[in-house]
């Protein structure tokens, strides 16, 4: 079963045309997770740890930030800027957030937000956007679509769902779900699935010819009469 992460699904919802299938054959060829190719592995884990230690502390975040190498301090240093004016004088108390698998057929959509604050005593579940580029409205609705049609059934009565497009420090919250996108978002992840399940099919029948291209071809056999068989023996 494929899984993959809310934001690739958001992307692909938000694609058209062939870039929808270039996404979906990219996705194929990451291989498993590596630590070294996530761009905001140490500002998200950073963010997780400081407030589940209750410890955030504006200035160890701009800390964290110039310790990061050249071509990433820049952006780190604007993420944090913005994060810093999300938060502002807001009370911010930790609680645990539990990811959940949204699922259709054998697609699975990991829904995962970092964070679980309590903001001024409101309990809102966050999923952070780090990237300079600004969520679209679209994105926003489909990923608080699928926060709350997601994370609901286990989540306690008065929860916020949330995305907090992070360099902007602007934070999104799902008061008025669109539930009337669900059947496009059902449909879609139909799309993604059958994308990805004819993009299997002809890596496995390209492999196939390969194998059956380099496969040793047997020598004829000798058909030998029978003084041929009578010499060899002898």
């Amino acid at each position: 079963m494929p899984e993959i992460s809310l934001t690739d699904f958001v992307n692909f919802v938000t694609r058209v045309g062939s870039a929808r299938l270039t996404l979906v054959r990219e996705i194929r060829g990451r291989g498993d997770y590596d630590p070294i190719r996530d761009f905001w592995r140490d500002l998200r884990d950073g963010l997780v740890t400081s407030h589940r230690d209750g410890l955030i502390d504006k200035h160890d975040l701009d800390e964290l930030a110039d310790k990061q190498p050249e071509p990433r301090r820049e952006h780190y240093r604007a993420a944090v800027a913005g994060y810093k004016r999300f938060l502002g004088r807001k009370s911010a108390v930790w609680f645990e957030p539990q990811p959940v698998m949204w699922q259709r057929e054998e697609l699975g959509i990991r829904v995962n937000p970092e964070l679980g604050l309590l903001l001024n005593g409101q309990r809102t579940l966050i999923k952070l956007h780090f990237r300079s580029r600004s969520l679209s409205k679209r994105q926003i609705e489909c990923i608080l679509l699928l926060m709350e049609d997601a994370l609901r059934p286990t989540s306690q009565p008065g929860d916020r769902f949330a995305v907090l497009d992070v360099q902007s420090g602007k934070l999104f919250v799902s008061e008025e779900p669109r539930w009337g996108l669900r059947p496009f978002l059902v449909g879609e992840a139909q799309a993604f699935l059958t994308m990805w399940r004819e993009i299997d099919r002809e890596e496995r029948l390209a492999a196939a010819e390969r194998w059956a291209a380099e496969r040793p071809v047997p020598a004829p056999a000798l058909r030998l009469s029978g003084d041929a068989l009578l010499r060899v023996g002898g």
